[in-house]
């Protein structure tokens, strides 16, 4: 038997605290991830759910230092598709 794929299980499990949380761990990538997973999900929220991770972004950029490169990347995206 096949082991079962968890990331396709995981992508149908995402909410905006998962999001929060994956920022705060640092993990930029993950939280856009999640956040992108939502908006795609919620398409009449898409823009509004994509403005709350852009400004979160750029949040965490000033928090976290070490991981400031990845937040600010991920905001410039998000603002680049117009998302504030």
């Amino acid at each position: 038997i096949p082991p079962p794929r968890l990331d396709d299980d995981i992508d149908d499990m995402v909410s905006p605290t998962m999001g929060r949380i994956f920022a705060a761990q640092g993990n930029a990538d993950e939280a856009a991830r999640v956040f992108e997973r939502l908006a795609e999900q919620q398409p009449e929220r898409a823009d509004a759910i994509r403005g709350e991770a852009a400004r979160l972004f750029e949040r965490q950029a000033t928090e976290q230092p070490d991981a400031a490169d990845a937040f600010r990347a991920q905001a410039a995206r998000l603002r680049a598709l117009g998302y504030e």
